[in-house]
C-alpha cells in the first residue's frame, strides 16, 4: 500500500504517513492550471464530546470558505460520517460536504476540551502537474481553536463552541493529495464501545478492502474453499 499525504506542523500530523514532506507555499511554484487557496475562514465551530469519551461518537460542525477558490461548504463529523482514509492506526481525516476540503481536529491535552487544533487541507490542482508526476496537489494549514464549553445536564456530554464566530487561517504548505492503492488492504478498526470493525457498513469508496464485510454473498462462513478469508 502506498500513501501520500500533507505534512503540516510537527504538532499537526496528517491522517496517513506523508511522502514527500509538505513544501513552503510559494505562488511562483504553481503551474497555470492550478488555483491554490492562500487563506481560509472557519465559522460557527461546534464540538460535542460524549461523557463516555467514545471517539466515534464525537461530533464536529463548522463552516468553511476560501476566497481564492470560491469554495463555501459545511464540514462535519458525526456517528454517521466516516474518515476519508480507513487505514488502521491512521489519524482521522474527514471530508467536508465539498470533498475538495478535508479536516483533522485534535483536542489539546489537558485543556478540558477548551482548546484544540483544526487542520484544513484543500485540493489545489486536481489534475496534477508534470513536476509532481500528474498526482493531485493540496494546500494545508491549521488554526488554534479557543472554545467555551458546557456540560449537558441530560447525558453529561461536553458541548463546546468557538469563542469567536469566525477564525481565519493561512495555508502554509502543499504536498501530494493523499492516495491509497489497496494492494494489500489492512482492515481499519475502532475499539470504542459500539465501535466499527473491519470497515463494516462503510461505503465501498471509503474502505481499502472494498467496503462492507458484514455480509457473505456465498452464505458459507466456513469450509476450506480456498477463499483465504481466514488470515
Amino acid at each position: 500500500m502506498r500513501c501520500w499525504s500533507l505534512l503540516l506542523l510537527v504538532t499537526t500530523a496528517t491522517a496517513i504517513p506523508a511522502s514527500p514532506p509538505g513544501r513552503t507555499l510559494l505562488a511562483r511554484d504553481w503551474p497555470a492550471n492550478c488555483v491554490p487557496g492562500h487563506d481560509f475562514t472557519v465559522s460557527n465551530f461546534t464540538l460535542s464530546i460524549p461523557k463516555s469519551d467514545a471517539a466515534n461518537k464525537t461530533t464536529i460542525t463548522f463552516g468553511f470558505s476560501s476566497k481564492q477558490t470560491r469554495i463555501e461548504t459545511t464540514c462535519r463529523r458525526s456517528v454517521s460520517t466516516w474518515p476519508v482514509y480507513l487505514v488502521k492506526s491512521a489519524r482521522e481525516r474527514f471530508a467536508c460536504d465539498n470533498s475538495s476540503v478535508e479536516f483533522i481536529y485534535d483536542v489539546a491535552p489537558g485543556s478540558g476540551d477548551k482548546k484544540g487544533t483544526l487542520a484544513l487541507m484543500e485540493a489545489a490542482c486536481t489534475e496534477g502537474t508534470k513536476k509532481w508526476g500528474w498526482l493531485p496537489i493540496e494546500t494545508g494549514g491549521s488554526v488554534d481553536m479557543e472554545l467555551q464549553c458546557e456540560e449537558d445536564k441530560t447525558d453529561g456530554a461536553s458541548n463546546c463552541k468557538s469563542k469567536s464566530d469566525t477564525v481565519s487561517g493561512n495555508y502554509i504548505s502543499y504536498a501530494l493529495r493523499p492516495h491509497i492503492e489497496p494492494d494489500e488492504p489492512v482492515p481499519w478498526t475502532i475499539g470504542d464501545e459500539g465501535g466499527r470493525e473491519d470497515c463494516r457498513n462503510a461505503p465501498a469508496d471509503r474502505c481499502p478492502d472494498g467496503g462492507d464485510d458484514g455480509g457473505d454473498d456465498g452464505g458459507d462462513d466456513g469450509g476450506d474453499d480456498g477463499s483465504g478469508s481466514g488470515k
